[in-house]
């Protein structure tokens, strides 16, 4: 049960079970969990001035260390998901002993040596706000030249005017649609028929057909980061957030695909007008 504070903090989309009725583990499955970057170390220079340093112990446990700057918490013996999007580019996420309401992923683009790093942080009880902070910060693996040499990937300008369907295993399928450079909106066709929210975002172009998207929702405790491959039409990606119903941290991994929504079509898998909320054309 929420207390009265919490009622006040905490934001709630209304016309479905809340961020409790999302899955613990995982939401969609699309590819294995990878384990190639068991026994790699790697020293991440970061454009907010971080230096960062990650030793991988195996396919489930790493370390972080904050060698220069950062928030202060360092990752020891911690538990990780990590999953290849694309050849030699990784997704990777993981959480903090002792700061339970912090998460990290990033993504590493080996071949180009090229890193990107999203922080999300759930507020505290009796925080002004209730929205999942986000940081996000680019970077290079490895020393570089100087400072001026860490070149963050490009906006990827490709996804202004694009809408595609995004299938979570037949159990959630929304439909994303990117308004302009800052902003997309989704709405739900099945799982929560009916939600929809226009969202502030951020994406990054890494290899051809591939970018990082991610966004903190205005309305719930939510942060997603996903790794989008549009040359197979898979995503990979991590969803953090609070259920303030259950008093409970929200930590899983998201596995989806993605169809052209021209191509979709709506009932294809299982859908129809009535529980889509929009009529065929």
């Amino acid at each position: 049960m929420m207390h009265d504070s919490e009622k006040q903090q905490w934001g709630k989309r209304e016309g479905y079970g809340g961020p409790g009725s999302f899955p613990r583990e995982v939401m969609g499955f699309v590819r294995q969990r990878s384990g190639a970057l068991a026994g790699k170390e790697y020293s991440l220079y970061l454009s907010d001035g971080r230096v960062l340093h990650y030793a991988f112990t195996d396919t489930e446990v790493l370390t972080m260390k904050s060698v220069d700057g950062g928030h202060g918490f360092n990752a020891e013996g911690v538990k990780y998901r990590a999953f290849e999007g694309a050849p030699g580019v990784f997704i990777v996420s993981h959480g903090y002993p002792v700061h339970a309401r912090l998460n990290t992923s990033l993504v590493l683009d080996l071949d180009r040596k090229q890193v990107i790093v999203v922080d999300d942080e759930i507020p505290g009880e009796g925080d002004a706000d209730f929205r999942v902070r986000e940081s996000r910060a680019d970077g290079c693996i490895g020393k570089p030249a100087s400072a001026e040499a860490i070149i963050p990937p490009p906006f990827a300008a490709d996804l202004v005017g694009r809408r595609f369907t995004v299938n979570y295993a037949d159990i959630y399928t929304y439909e994303i649609v990117f308004l302009s450079s800052k902003h997309l909106a989704w709405h739900c066709f099945k799982g929560n028929p009916g939600l929809a929210a226009i969202e502030e975002y951020a994406a990054s172009q890494l290899t051809p057909g591939v970018v990082c998207l991610s966004w903190s929702e205005q309305a719930e405790s939510l942060a997603a980061v996903m790794l989008m491959n549009f040359s197979d039409g898979k995503i990979n990606g991590n969803m953090f957030g609070y259920d303030p119903e259950n008093q409970e941290i929200l930590n899983f991994a998201l596995g989806s695909e993605m169809i052209d929504s021209a191509e979709y079509g709506v009932n294809v898998r299982g859908l129809n007008a009535a529980s889509t909320g929009r009529c065929n054309t």
